[in-house]
């Protein structure tokens, strides 16, 4: 149970992220969801740095302010809602996605730092895998929210090799 204490704090500590990062600063946080599993870990530190929302490209993993949480999740798309740009997000072990209002990004994931090694994201060799992994989980999106559930799993079933390879070419 949250108390409204814990609530307040989270919401001055989600401001204070957003503002360091429009600043130009990088933040580290430990990661508390196994939503990014096996990419990013239960306990693992991530790297956040600034980012324009018109520099992200698909498979990017984002932080975003969502209500009270900060979230870290892959970005799959973007669209615009009442003249407001929004992204579209995905956990890797998730089955479902959202959408997060463009103003809500704190920043990019920029490395990852498990099991005490530093990941940096931006080699050529992730920045590639990162790109089919968020492509695979655009076209999965499409497939269920287009109710073609049973063409989905077939898809999962075709595209679980590339999804080992590329999680071994990543680490």
């Amino acid at each position: 149970m949250v108390n409204r204490l814990d609530v307040k704090n989270q919401c001055i500590l989600g401001k204070m992220w957003l503002e360091a990062c429009g600043k130009g600063k990088s933040l580290s946080f430990r990661i508390a969801s196994g939503s990014m599993s096996p990419m990013i870990e239960v306990g693992d530190t991530v790297k956040v740095s600034r980012a324009e929302p018109n520099r992200i490209h698909i498979g990017d993993i984002l932080a975003f302010q969502d209500g009270q949480n900060v979230v870290v999740h892959r970005f799959i798309g973007k669209s615009w809602s009442n003249r407001q740009l929004v992204f579209h997000h995905r956990g890797d072990a998730g089955a479902f996605s959202g959408k997060i209002p463009a103003q809500n990004l704190i920043g990019r994931v920029t490395a990852i730092e498990k099991e005490g090694r530093k990941i940096c994201l931006d080699s050529v060799r992730l920045v590639l895998g990162n790109r089919v992994l968020g492509w695979r989980l655009r076209f999965i999106d499409a497939l269920s929210h287009h109710q073609y559930h049973g063409v989905g799993v077939g898809i999962r079933m075709v595209f679980r090799p590339v999804w080992k390879l590329c999680r071994s070419l990543l680490f």
